[in-house]
């Protein structure tokens, strides 16, 4: 029959009792605490050794923490636990108010798990057996050491049922509702990543109402299938957004048609960004026009104006010549 893992809790419910006949009871909160691996991902060669940690973050202050507990587990032909130690964390906060922690665990290395757990140690005689306010934020619960077997991945993974946060109202034990978030060992380190590779242009020169056809090159430099968003933007406007999907190592055109109808006349960059959901390398996922730009230029209705007035000028100074016999620049000189 499977061991279960509440020693340090078994031991305060214990004690507990013995001072005020405790009861435990669930603290349900709008906004619950997260007990997570960190760092989220690790890696390491065969042989090398990582740690990482299990954390708390948001605990509350009217939720104080006084205890809690772990059990975690991986793959034990990819890594092994060689030390687990105790965070700061609880332990700090009982010392604030004089009080010591209890902390234990275990390691199983041939099934692939560790558990681990703490809580404030009560003083006696009874008086005040626990401090006024327990730990409360973020911080480090415990750190542990593993070592590298082989290559592969394994998830650090929080067992069902077996990870729980307490705190003490009113002679009662009181279970934390929270949220756990797993951890992930995995050599050689698989990433996410897409770039941007190159963006053209056709025409370079257009009036407004002119379709200009842009393609945008994307690659997935990545070890996933990658579901890619695509934007093309003239300085800071977004003209269009197109989706693709890209398999590991495939580059792909992307063709958009820039309408420039409603564009103001100018000099313009064109810049292509490349968007996921986790890119693990974002330096490349931008690319602009930095060696040409697009011009869109006036319509030949708004050069009228000055070309007829120009046009009429200049019949005006021939018929004053053939009246006067002055010449074009001194008919001018002359008005």
């Amino acid at each position: 029959m499977r061991k279960k893992t509440l020693w340090i809790i078994f031991v305060l419910i214990l004690i507990c009792t013995t001072i005020g006949n405790m009861s435990v009871g669930t603290a349900s909160v709008s906004s619950p605490p997260v007990m997570s691996i960190d760092p989220a991902t690790s890696t390491a060669a065969p042989g090398e050794t990582f740690t990482i940690n299990v954390t708390v973050a948001d605990i509350a202050e009217n939720d104080s923490l006084y205890g809690w507990e772990a059990e975690i587990s991986f793959n034990p032909d990819i890594v092994n636990v060689t030390r687990v130690t105790s965070g700061p964390f609880l332990r700090d906060a009982a010392a604030t108010y004089g009080y010591t922690t209890i902390f234990v665990k275990t390691i199983d290395n041939v099934n692939g798990s560790f558990k681990v757990g703490e809580s404030i140690f009560p003083k006696f005689p009874p008086d005040d057996p626990y401090p006024p306010v327990g730990a409360t934020g973020n911080g480090t619960l415990a750190t542990i050491t593993l070592t590298a077997k082989a290559e592969g991945s394994t998830l650090l993974h929080f067992e069902e049922n077996q990870h729980k946060l307490f705190t003490i109202k009113l002679d009662n034990l009181i279970e934390i509702t929270h949220d756990v978030t797993d951890g992930l060992f995995e050599y050689p380190l698989r990433v996410h990543d897409v770039a941007v590779t190159n963006i053209t242009a056709n025409p370079k020169t257009a009036l407004p109402g002119e379709i200009i056809f842009i393609n945008v090159t994307v690659e997935n430099q990545g070890d996933f299938s990658e579901n890619v968003s695509v934007t093309i933007s003239y300085d800071a406007t977004d003209i269009e957004t197109s989706n693709a999907t890209l398999s590991i190592g495939e580059s792909r055109i992307v063709q958009f048609n820039w309408d420039t109808t409603d564009v103001t006349p100018g000099t313009y960059n064109i810049t292509a960004r490349a968007t996921v959901a986790v890119d693990d390398d974002q330096t490349d996922n931008i690319r602009s026009s930095e060696t040409w730009v697009i011009d869109v230029i006036p319509e030949f209705s708004t050069l009228l104006p000055l070309m007829l007035l120009l046009a009429a000028m200049a019949v005006f100074a021939l018929l004053l010549k053939r009246r006067t016999g002055a010449k074009p620049v001194d008919a001018y000189l002359n008005l």
